[in-house]
C-alpha cells in the first residue's frame, strides 16, 4: 500500500507541475478551494453488497502522514480522504478519493489516464482502459494489489483491492450508487 501511496502521489505532483506550466488556459477561473473541513469521501456512495466506513484512527492517521510526505509541497494543491471498503462485514479494500483544489486541474484532457499511469507503474502493472455504466475508468494489477480510478465531481476515486475483478467490482457498484 505505501508504494502505491508513493506512486499515486508522484503521479499527482508531475500532473499539477506540468498543468501550472502549461502557459496560457480557456478554462474557467476555478471556485475556491475547498475549506479545510472538507471530507473528501463525504457523499461517496457504494451498492450492496459493499459497504463503506471510515477507517479507523490508527489507519486513518497512518495513512495521512504517508500521503503527506509521499506528497510534500504538492499537498496544497489537493486534500485526500480514504474509507475502507466491506463486503459481508469483512475488510475488502480501500476507497481514496483525491479532491483538487484547482478544479481546472483535475478538468485537464489526459488528467486520468496521467495519474492513473503513475499509479499503474507503481503496482508493477500496465493501465488498461475501460468504461463502466459510461464512466471512462483506468485500472491495473500488480503482484500485490489492483486498482481502478475515475473522475468523480471534482475529484479522483481510488479503488484499491487485491485482485482486478475484486476491484472492477467494487468500482462498478460505486458508479452505479453515484449516478
Amino acid at each position: 500500500m505505501r508504494r502505491f501511496i508513493a506512486g499515486t502521489a508522484t503521479a499527482v505532483a508531475l500532473i499539477i507541475t506540468v498543468a501550472g506550466c502549461g502557459g496560457a488556459t480557456t478554462a474557467p477561473t476555478p471556485p475556491p478551494p475547498p475549506s479545510a473541513a472538507v471530507d473528501p469521501p463525504e457523499g461517496l456512495k457504494i451498492a450492496a453488497p459493499y459497504e463503506l466506513h471510515k477507517l479507523d484512527a490508527v489507519t486513518d492517521a497512518a495513512y495521512q502522514a504517508a500521503m503527506s510526505k509521499a506528497l510534500g509541497s504538492f499537498g496544497s494543491a489537493l486534500q485526500v480522504g480514504a474509507k475502507q471498503v466491506t463486503k459481508g462485514g469483512l475488510p475488502s479494500g480501500l476507497v481514496l478519493v483525491i479532491l483538487f483544489t484547482d478544479t481546472s486541474l483535475s478538468s485537464t484532457p489526459g488528467f486520468l489516464d496521467a495519474v492513473a499511469n503513475g499509479s499503474a507503474a507503481s503496482t508493477g502493472g500496465a493501465m488498461k482502459k475501460a468504461t463502466i455504466e459510461g464512466q471512462p475508468v483506468r485500472y491495473a494489477a500488480g503482484l500485490q494489489s489492483a486498482f481502478a480510478a475515475y473522475k468523480w465531481n471534482d475529484a479522483i476515486v481510488y479503488v484499491v483491492l487485491p485482485t482486478e475483478k475484486d476491484v472492477l467490482a467494487v468500482v462498478t457498484a460505486i458508479i452505479k450508487a453515484n449516478k
